[in-house]
């Protein structure tokens, strides 16, 4: 007599192998969702800044902190940030911050930043 044996394998994707399990809801606090809001208002408003041509400098370390919020797949933020960008990088004369952004960034992600920007300056 032969025997059947079925076995059933469960895949689990990479990222999720190497991420914590999220916060249960009782682990947030007032206090931790008054800091998010505080620090997605301070994404927010430093994307403003960058988006507001008031003809002082560019800041670039603003740009490297808007960047690093982007680029971190735990940040709160994350979305505020990516947007904020898509929005810098669709303004017209944003090609102009290019060569700031490639001297001064001491984040590597805001510098190929500042190459898309010249890419699509170029290609248009």
């Amino acid at each position: 007599a032969t025997k059947s044996v079925t076995t059933t394998v469960e895949f689990i994707p990479l990222d999720q192998g190497c991420r914590p399990p999220p916060p249960s809801p009782q682990t947030h606090s007032r206090n931790n969702s008054n800091s998010t809001m505080a620090a997605s208002n301070g994404i927010e408003a430093a994307a403003q800044k960058l988006l507001s041509p008031n003809g002082a400098e560019f800041d670039v370390t603003l740009l490297d902190q808007v960047v690093a919020a982007a680029y971190n797949p735990i940040d709160p933020n994350r979305a505020v940030a990516n947007k904020a960008l898509m929005a810098l990088q669709d303004t017209p004369d944003i090609w102009t911050k290019a060569d700031a952004i490639l001297e001064r960034a001491q984040n590597p992600q805001s510098r190929f930043f500042g190459l898309q920007v010249l890419d699509d300056a170029i290609r248009t």
